[in-house]
């Protein structure tokens, strides 16, 4: 059923359970775009990369992107993610699921770690050395999952979600209703969501914190500490779908959006009006105030960058679409060609200003990575199946 508000202004999409959502589709595309932007500014910030520009080229500016990009975009991948999963559970049968999963996923995962990560530390290795180097001891390289990890993740919660949904299949009537009934009060006051998802974002986090040494290893098989920070944004995302009416309504209302503006401050401040020894925001405390306002900060970013793609960005057109097609490519693709479009301008000289030199970088970078997608993963059928999990025809 299409949802109904009082509120018609400005007109929204009409939203069901059985189908794509636009505005959430709208949100992964220009989310894998910021993506790109987010690792170029790595090699200009203070922070520093894995390959970076000379310090006279360093931009603060780069340093305040990566605060504000690292607040939302992944949490918002993630959130998404969770959704879609549920959304695919629905429409598959359990057999038909783990079989596009392991297309989509498990094979992207696999294959793009032979064609980008292995070539990206081979470069890496050269780059920090000399090919000399690289050429006389080449197992010297240093294999990482980087960006990669987020596919890692997905594969541990496909597991986690269908032992999840047997379990909860198997759990009494009554105790089933109660539990709907919790999510849809949640899902249904912006105030409670903050709270509730940052309480639970704090409990994963500490949880991973506080676990014994000894376990702590094993911990690297759902990538340590990320598996639990992003556990709760993928729940929300699940069980988002099932609530979908009420998910969507919320940033219908103008009181999200004017709530989460309020706090926008609150996310500006960073932590300087806070004690160094509950905050620190390089190297972060694991206490629970520090974690649960690292948490709340991410939830507010990540809802509010929601609620205006809902308000604002809802409407698909032929750009959206294939930024949403191309999304997950991009993501893949983007960081190898991030890696060397830096290496590119850290080579210019001193006459080149350093924002010329980030703009560049973001010029080569988006050119390789729309390239290789173009010609790569949608002409070729085995660049496609690869890299994305399936074949992408031109249109």
């Amino acid at each position: 059923m299409p949802i109904t508000t009082s509120i018609q202004s400005p007109p929204q999409p009409q939203l069901t359970t059985t189908a794509r959502i636009d505005y959430l589709d709208n949100a992964k595309g220009i989310t894998a775009i910021i993506v790109i932007i987010y690792h170029i500014a790595f090699g200009f910030s203070y922070r520093g990369w894995q390959v970076n520009v000379n310090d006279t080229d360093k931009l603060a500016f780069a340093d305040n992107i990566l605060y504000i990009c690292h607040l939302f975009q992944m949490p918002l991948f993630m959130l998404i993610a969770g959704y879609f999963t549920a959304f695919s559970f629905q429409k598959y049968t359990l057999s038909k699921y783990l079989k596009l999963r392991t297309q989509r996923i498990f094979l992207p995962y696999i294959a793009n770690t032979i064609i980008f990560l292995i070539p990206q530390a081979a470069f890496l290795y050269a780059y920090n050395n000399s090919l000399s180097d690289l050429l006389a001891n080449p197992t010297a390289i240093n294999i990482k999952p980087d960006h990669l990890w987020f596919l890692h993740l997905l594969i541990v919660y496909t597991i986690a979600m269908i032992i999840l949904r047997l379990l909860f299949n198997s759990i009494p009537h009554t105790l089933r209703l109660y539990c709907n009934r919790f999510a849809s009060t949640i899902l249904s006051n912006i105030f409670l969501l903050l709270l509730i998802t940052s309480i639970f974002s704090t409990i994963c986090l500490y949880a991973w914190y506080i676990c014994p040494s000894s376990v702590r290893p094993l911990t690297k098989i759902i990538c340590s500490n990320r598996g639990f920070i992003y556990l709760p944004i993928f729940l929300v995302g699940y069980i988002a779908y099932h609530h979908a009416p009420l998910f969507h309504a919320l940033f219908k209302r103008k009181t999200t959006l004017c709530v989460l503006l309020a706090l926008i401050p609150f996310i500006i401040l960073q932590d300087h009006w806070l004690p160094k020894e509950i905050i620190n925001y390089d190297h972060l405390t694991f206490t629970p105030p520090a974690l649960f306002y690292t948490s709340l900060k991410k939830w507010i970013a990540t809802l509010l960058a929601l609620t205006i793609c809902f308000r604002f960005i809802h409407k698909s057109n032929a750009l959206t679409k294939y930024l949403a097609e191309a999304s997950f490519g991009i993501y893949i693709i983007h960081h190898t060609f991030a890696l060397i479009s830096i290496a590119i301008v850290a080579s210019f000289g001193a006459n080149v200003p350093p924002l010329m030199k980030f703009i560049l970088a973001n010029i080569i970078c988006f050119a390789s990575t729309f390239a290789i997608y173009e010609l790569i993963v949608r002409r070729i059928k085995i660049g496609g199946f690869l890299i994305v999990g399936s074949p992408l025809r031109k249109k």
